[in-house]
């Protein structure tokens, strides 16, 4: 009897070690591609490092997605605002649609850019389709502009827009919320290009991938 009990506690640690198991692998979306169409600006200098984040998501399925943004951004440095007046960095994130896909299908809505329709349709893969808006501005100094209460153009220093297409290799339960890797990919992915700008180094966006011809310089050599 006690051989037997012995081995029905064992059984019943493996099973819960099983079930934890598929726990957590099935809130993982796993490799996840990126297309991305045009990309947030760096040009501009004086911008202060203070951000607003607005991100609105008519999918309601990358709970994690605001958080995660805020999150990168306060860890290197940047403070957040909740009045835009204030912002060097005003980021608006609009995530459009999540829904089974064809790769093809999700390269058309990435390529057709920012504020375009999307249409995702076909099987075998997740998309999630997301346009960002990023105003760099010069915030007033101390004095009677410093709290404005809307946004200048006279204080714009530039303005830029990115549409970016994530795919799960596989077909996810949009049910529910996304597995959070897809917030947290999402998050790096439109963070970059700030992080990047505020550390004075070079977005790696912007550089040329490496199958491509090598810039030439002004004097006309690669």
């Amino acid at each position: 009897m006690h051989h037997l009990r012995k081995t029905l506690a064992l059984l019943l640690f493996a099973c819960l070690l099983l079930s934890s198991a598929c726990v957590k692998q099935s809130r993982q979306a796993g490799p996840l591609d990126v297309y991305r169409n045009g990309k947030l600006d760096e040009a501009g200098t004086d911008i202060a490092d203070v951000a607003y984040v607005s991100v609105r998501d008519s999918t309601t399925l990358v709970g994690n997605l605001h958080g995660e943004i805020e999150r990168r951004l306060q860890t290197h440095g940047i403070q957040l605002t909740s009045n835009p007046s204030q912002a060097g960095y005003i980021l608006q994130i609009s995530v459009l649609a999540c829904a089974s896909s064809a790769t093809d299908e999700l390269k058309k809505s990435v390529e057709a850019g920012y504020g375009a329709p999307v249409a995702l349709s076909g099987k075998g893969n997740t998309a999630l389709v997301t346009d960002a808006l990023l105003v760099l501005r010069r915030v007033p100094r101390a004095g009677k502009k410093q709290a404005l209460q809307s946004i200048s153009n006279r204080q714009a220093v530039a303005s830029s827009q990115m549409r970016l297409g994530l795919q799960a290799r596989k077909e996810l339960d949009t049910a529910k919320n996304l597995p959070p890797d897809v917030g947290v990919k999402l998050a790096a992915e439109i963070c970059t290009p700030i992080l990047h700008h505020a550390a004075g180094t070079e977005d790696p966006h912007a550089a040329p991938e490496p199958s491509e011809t090598k810039k030439k310089t002004p004097d006309g050599k690669k």
